[in-house]
Formats: structure tokens, sequence, C-alpha cells
């Protein structure tokens, strides 16, 4: 539900990957998306509790496409890489996990301190 509301908002974007039938893009007249979290998620000894209602401008998910995009294609090239042996050693891909890297940029802010784990190349 929450993928096709932002497919929904950005068809009306610039962009080539959401052109219709016959190239003609799909206008949308929304410039911003509400989706509702509540009960999708469980917390633990905090003191405040996070929102549960998101907005998001269409030109924000736009750039959240753009980010993913570019982070499945780095992955996919370098599994190209890989298999063709010029990277050595071992190649742990991120591919799949885009959306965990970009709800992160768009969650944190840059005084916020954080420790990554295993498979961070894309964060």
């Amino acid at each position: 539900r929450m993928l096709s509301s932002c497919l929904a908002l950005a068809r009306g974007s610039s962009s080539r990957l959401f052109l219709g039938r016959g190239g003609q893009r799909a206008m949308s007249s929304a410039t911003t998306a509400s989706f509702d979290l509540s009960g999708s998620f469980q917390v633990h000894n905090m003191e405040t509790l996070p929102n549960e209602t998101v907005e998001f401008s269409k030109d924000d998910l736009m750039k959240m496409f753009e980010l993913m995009y570019t982070m499945r294609r780095m992955e996919i090239t370098c599994d190209n890489e890989y298999k063709a042996r010029n990277i050595r050693g071992f190649c742990h891909l991120y591919d799949g996990q885009e959306a965990v890297a970009t709800g992160i940029d768009y969650a944190l802010d840059l005084e916020d301190s954080w420790i990554t784990s295993y498979r961070c190349h894309c964060v």
C-alpha cells in the first residue's frame, strides 16, 4: 500500500521512469503523501515515542527513489565486476536493502551518533 502511494505520487514527476502508455506522463496533482505507521513497529525503553504518521513531499520521494536506484546500479556493477574477477577478496553485496539505507539517511540528522554493522557501504 505504501509503495503504490509513493508511485502514484511520483507519477507526475519529470522522470522518464514513470512514463505511462504511449510514452505520456501520468500527472498527479498531489504534492505530498502521508503514511500511517501505527501498529507497524514496537519501541523499547524510549522517553518519547516516534510519530505514527509521516509525510513526504513529491521531491523527497523522488530523491529517495533516485538514491535507491543509484545504490542498486552500484551493487549490480560491483556484482558483475566481482564475477569478472576484477574485484579481489570478498564482496558482500547490499542489493535488496537499499530502502534501509535510504530510510536511515532521511531519519538521522548530521549531529546524530550511530554505529553501523556488517554491510554499511551504502549508508
